[in-house]
């Protein structure tokens, strides 16, 4: 039994283990197995959502002029609010494009935006966000009418 514990314990980095008895090393090895199916489902899922987006929208020729983005500098209004007790930065703006609000909840960001039903407008915030290299936890799509409500987590490396 020592022999396999000791096996599993050399397979995983270190800092998953932090104490050498039989159940810390189990706890450990699920703990990162755990981890590496997240992992995996990640990449699973942007191979999908690179899959998809290759499809819809094929890659433009080098020759072909690229077009400019729909809206490059927001010259709007935007609040920003510090709430102490809760210890989160609010900002939010609105466009004639779409309502866009940001909040840092400890290590992650809500991103919420509320618009008109764009057809790819989802995909095109989220492989935005992968050219930016944040990491999405969660995506919520909600539509009402013709009114979509899109809700992304993100994790935020600092």
């Amino acid at each position: 039994m020592n022999e396999h514990l000791t096996v599993l314990r050399s397979l995983m980095p270190c800092f998953y283990v932090k104490r050498g008895d039989q159940a810390s090393i189990i706890g450990g090895v699920i703990n990162y197995i755990n981890e590496l199916q997240q992992v995996l489902q990640a990449l699973e899922a942007k191979k999908q959502r690179k899959a998809y987006t290759d499809v819809l929208s094929p890659r433009p020729s080098p020759l072909s002029p690229r077009k400019p983005p729909l809206s490059p500098r927001l010259s709007l209004s935007s609040t920003s609010s510090i709430n102490d007790s809760v210890n989160e930065l609010v900002a939010s703006s609105k466009s004639a494009v779409a309502e866009v609000e940001v909040k840092f909840c400890g290590p992650n960001l809500l991103l919420k935006t509320v618009s008109l039903r764009i057809p790819g407008q989802v995909m095109k915030i989220v492989s935005t966000l992968e050219e930016l290299e944040f990491e999405i936890l969660q995506v919520n799509i909600n539509m009402v009418d013709e009114r979509m409500l899109n809700s992304f987590t993100i994790k935020v490396n600092m």
